[in-house]
């Protein structure tokens, strides 16, 4: 109610039933990119670590890798 009272009065138009639903549609994609995108982030991370990890194993105590 307070809504569209509020509405009413900044003369802002109406939000229809399906356009907050194809926000809410938009909304969720994108938390679900942002959750992927996260995964990947956490996957580099591991490998680069991961390959530092390798780096320091190379190296034989001289300062020169392989």
């Amino acid at each position: 109610m307070e809504r569209e009272v509020q509405r009413r009065r900044t003369g802002a138009p109406r939000i229809e039933p399906e356009q907050t639903r194809k926000v809410r549609a938009a909304d969720e994609s994108l938390h679900e990119i942002a959750d992927t995108l996260k995964g990947i982030l956490t996957t580099l991370e591991a490998l680069r670590r991961a390959v530092e990890r390798g780096k320091d194993a190379e190296d034989d105590g001289d300062g020169q890798g392989r």
